[in-house]
């Protein structure tokens, strides 16, 4: 085995294809294999085949919201970890993302730098 770290994979839902692109690509940059999904029902599936070590899950999209999924997206993938986007910043919806397992929030629009700092903010924490 050349590698003796494992490749860190990564699901990204989000309904704007241009955010999908860019945090694909920093993702990509940081050695993370990142794919993306545009609503909940495409995300069912691509987490199925990728048990992903990190998920970037929007909160509004087209099929539901995401906060909602987070509890079940956790019982079925407890190593991942989960960072909640939204542009819509609510503690409300900060507190439910938090109380359903979100490991952390961002609020969108967010810079290159945030995504570094989270994913170094990730693998810093004990695993589930």
């Amino acid at each position: 085995m050349k590698n003796k770290r494992a490749i860190l994979k990564a699901v990204i839902v989000d309904d704007e294809k241009d955010l999908c692109f860019l945090l694909q690509n920093i993702l990509e940059q940081s050695q993370i294999k990142a794919v993306s999904v545009n609503n909940l029902k495409d995300a069912s599936e691509a987490l199925k085949k990728v048990n992903p070590g990190i998920i970037f899950l929007d909160n509004q999209l087209p099929d539901g919201s995401g906060v909602e999924q987070i509890s079940k997206m956790k019982e079925k993938f407890p190593a991942s970890r989960i960072v909640m986007m939204t542009a819509y910043n609510t503690d409300t919806v900060k507190e439910e993302a938090i109380k359903n397992g979100a490991d952390c929030f961002l609020i969108k629009p967010f810079s290159r730098s945030v995504i570094e700092k989270t994913l170094t903010d990730l693998r810093l924490r004990p695993s589930a």
